[in-house]
């Protein structure tokens, strides 16, 4: 499950909160909104409180940063990576989804996006965010809780486009982490081998598989080197075919 097991609630939210409590195994407390480490329901979103940091996390797809990339999307290198243009927009797998950011990008860009997350905890919450994005706009994407190696195994792939963004043990020290990052360390476990989880993708691949690191991280993977790579800023995508 990883190391969120308390729920609390505001106000009116006491049956969702408790829906949610039964149905993670989470334990459910009233009045514990100074706790750490802790889901919170609300009538209008659920939110996550961590160590160290004082607000609360919530998935928003529509805050003024990724309003400001999709003002500009065609300048996302992530598109150029995945292949996106203005006549082909290639359906999206995303191995990784976490808080969703690349796949939301995608999104906008026109493509059909699913995002697979096997952590429970930030699947909800991701699920939470695309219920709340799709309140306000139309966007074809979705998630699904489940470990990629388990889909990939037991699904025929029909996406032309593979994407992986894997939480490294270590990124590398030269890029400080975000905070979005950081709240996803502090939740997940890291127990998954993401040398299985390329392997088994790369024998996936229907048009292009993607792999975004940091600018100054070395990919490793044995008997494999990416056709090509694209550099943003602080990253860069491996693209293999």
């Amino acid at each position: 499950m990883g190391n969120i097991n308390k729920v609390t609630y505001r106000n009116n939210a006491y049956q969702l909160a408790k829906n949610i409590a039964d149905n993670y195994n989470l334990e459910l407390l009233e009045d514990s909104l100074a706790n750490n480490n802790i889901l919170i329901v609300s009538e209008d979103k659920i939110s996550l409180k961590v160590d160290d940091y004082s607000k609360e996390f919530f998935i928003d797809f529509l805050n003024d940063s990724l309003l400001f990339r999709t003002s500009n999307i065609s300048q996302e290198a992530i598109l150029k990576a995945c292949g996106v243009r203005q006549d082909n927009k290639p359906s999206i797998l995303d191995l990784t989804g976490g808080w969703g950011i690349d796949g939301y990008i995608l999104a906008r860009a026109g493509c059909e996006v699913l995002l697979l997350e096997r952590d429970p905890i930030v699947h909800l919450l991701l699920e939470d965010g695309i219920r709340r994005l799709r309140e306000k706009i139309d966007c074809k994407i979705s998630a699904k809780n489940i470990n990629a190696i388990q889909y990939l195994a037991e699904n025929d792939i029909n996406h032309e486009v593979i994407y992986l963004d894997p939480i490294r043990p270590q990124d590398n020290k030269r890029v400080k982490n975000k905070k979005e990052i950081e709240i996803l360390r502090k939740i997940i476990q890291e127990d998954q081998t993401y040398d299985d989880l390329l392997s088994t993708a790369l024998h996936k691949i229907r048009e292009r598989l993607v792999i975004k690191s940091g600018r100054y991280d070395s990919l490793n993977i044995v008997g494999n080197s990416p056709n090509f790579t694209i550099f943003g800023r602080n990253t860069k995508f491996d693209i293999f075919k």
